[in-house]
């Protein structure tokens, strides 16, 4: 695939994108990079999660963001390939199910705890982070586990204050999706660090669940990790989307009754630990199931995606759809890019939302 910028110099100002046309079927043709960043993600967790002791997954995401529920299934397979089905996992909580004595019930003194992985590993997403370093407190002796994180700080007193909470803890492993988390976690903390790529390439390739009905998807943040936020929705004549929210799907009225439940009546729940963590690990993998099949659904509608979405650049790579990206606020996914999928061709990296939608233009006049 050549690159975005030899794209941009041979298309004309303003591509115009027709409705209707088709892109033939082929087989994904990045299924070995797929295959090799899952086979690399399983070294990494099998080599840092020890084996043979009782095994926590904290920080489930019981909210919209398909890329985090892509990421816990990636955690879910992941560990199955390292000998740990969801059925041994003891114990697993959202933020607000969360209860320290039974995680302590389940886990004992030296059972592992892993944290969820994603991109909230810094001061952006303040309710993570808390939790994150609430739990690495609360459990000095038990071996504890941050699953590939990408870290960004708006503040230095906020750096140093998990570090400092975090360098008390001296079996504390933090995997991380690009060298710039990596470097700083060398300067700045005395955990063990490695580098580890998104847990979601350990589901593997996915099928298209249906045919394109649309040339372009553009699927844009409307977050704070948006460099385009403020410019309002869309691109010309080009609709945004972002992910959607989780509506009424059975799963999530399920799922949230379960946690609701331990929420309200945490004493109860603590009594009734073994059925309710049946309950939950069944509730949680039927949700993130929903989040990926909606994610998915939504990025096949395109023949090509535009995005600023990390996990929407992974999912298009899991699908075999060509997909230009754009950066985040911050970084990340230039950093992520460059680390893992610059082998990818399937995708290209834009600068700009100009250059994104002309690249855009050219792999679908490729594909007819």
């Amino acid at each position: 695939m050549s690159t975005s910028a030899e794209r941009a110099r041979s298309l004309s100002p303003a591509p115009q994108f027709k409705q209707g046309t088709e892109v033939s079927d082929r087989r994904n043709s990045d299924d070995n990079l797929i295959d090799t960043l899952r086979q690399k993600t399983i070294d990494v967790i099998r080599s840092a999660v020890p084996r043979d002791r009782p095994v926590a997954l904290l920080d489930f995401p019981r909210y919209s963001n398909v890329g985090d529920s892509a990421i816990w299934l990636g955690e879910i397979h992941c560990l199955a390939a390292c000998g740990m089905a969801a059925r041994d996992i003891r114990y697993m909580c959202d933020v607000a199910t969360y209860d320290e004595a039974s995680l302590r019930d389940a886990v004992g003194n030296d059972g592992v705890i892993l944290l969820n992985g994603g991109g909230n590993f810094g001061d952006l997403w303040a309710i993570h982070q808390q939790f994150r370093e609430a739990v690495v407190a609360a459990f000095p002796n038990n071996p504890i586990v941050i699953l590939p994180q990408s870290i960004h700080f708006r503040e230095p007193g906020a750096l140093e204050r998990t570090a400092e909470i975090f360098n008390r803890h001296a079996q504390l492993t933090i995997l991380v999706r690009d060298r710039l988390s990596f470097d700083l976690l060398q300067q700045h903390f005395s955990a063990s660090s490695e580098m580890c790529p998104d847990m979601a390439f350990c589901i593997g390739s996915l099928e298209r669940p249906v045919r394109p009905e649309q040339d372009v998807v553009y699927l844009a943040r409307a977050d704070q990790e948006s460099q385009f936020s403020d410019d309002g929705g869309g691109f010309g004549d080009i609709e945004s989307v972002d992910w959607p929210e989780t509506g009424a799907a059975q799963q999530w009225r399920i799922g949230n009754g379960i946690a609701d439940f331990q929420v309200d009546h945490r004493t109860t729940a603590r009594s009734l630990r073994a059925p309710l963590q049946f309950l939950t690990r069944t509730s949680y993998n039927a949700m993130a199931k929903e989040r990926l099949a909606v994610g998915s659904r939504l990025l096949a509608r395109g023949r090509v995606v535009v995005t600023d979405r990390l996990h929407a650049h992974i999912l298009a790579l899991l699908l075999g759809i060509p997909h230009v990206v754009l950066d985040n606020s911050y970084g990340k996914i230039r950093r992520f890019h460059d680390a893992w999928t610059t082998g990818s061709t399937l995708t290209a990296f834009a600068e700009t939302r100009e250059e994104a939608f002309e690249v855009a233009g050219a792999m679908l006049r490729e594909r007819h």
